[in-house]
């Protein structure tokens, strides 16, 4: 689980063009429970849960490489506003699936055997 505070943004950064299908789903002190849909498609940095209005704690981030034949370096940041703090970076091949949670994060095949 991830805590934010009002600056703080979750922003997930990609290497190639490889179709990442983003979800994630966070409890705002102030809004409640929230789900933030990102699509991306290129290599970028991108900006997955916004800063919230209160504190929130991000619950789950599920990752979803939907490409063919593309895998794609990605790397999970908590951002401040100035500094970009890695918490997890690898790979993540085509059709593959990687779900961040409370307990730790996990990746699956297109099949959905945990690699």
């Amino acid at each position: 689980m991830i805590h934010q505070t009002q600056q703080d943004t979750i922003r997930l950064v990609t290497s190639s063009a490889a179709t990442l299908d983003v979800n994630c789903t966070v409890h705002d002190s102030n809004l409640g429970r929230r789900r933030y849909l990102t699509q991306v498609s290129s290599a970028t940095t991108t900006t997955i849960v916004p800063a919230p209005t209160g504190v929130s704690e991000v619950d789950s981030i599920i990752i979803q490489n939907t490409h063919a034949s593309t895998s794609v370096d990605i790397t999970l940041q908590l951002y401040n506003g100035t500094t970009g703090y890695a918490f997890y970076f690898g790979v993540l091949p085509a059709k593959h699936t990687l779900i961040f949670f409370e307990g730790g994060i996990d990746i699956y095949d297109n099949t959905g055997v945990a690699m």
